[in-house]
């Protein structure tokens, strides 16, 4: 029965993008999920998104996540590489 149910943010993320690949998550780039512009989300990693929110990383301000998205983007390939 609940499989009927989509969050507003996914449906309106996969009307322009398609659907949502297994492993991945939409992040809320100012950390407010009530903002639902697409200029507000992200795809991301499930890995990806669990690093930011370890390091406290979403912030009100999109830029810094953003900038935090990528740092965690570049540590993940470091660790891979020396892996």
């Amino acid at each position: 029965m609940w499989n009927r149910w989509k969050r507003k943010h996914r449906i309106i993320w996969e009307s322009k993008n398609g659907p949502i690949p297994e492993g991945y998550k939409l992040l809320f780039v100012d950390g407010n999920s009530l903002n639902l512009s697409l200029k507000n989300m992200a795809l991301v990693t499930s890995a990806e998104m669990a690093r930011l929110n370890q390091g406290g990383y979403i912030y009100p301000d999109a830029d810094m996540t953003k900038t935090m998205l990528n740092v965690v983007k570049i540590r993940n390939k470091i660790w891979q590489i020396n892996k």
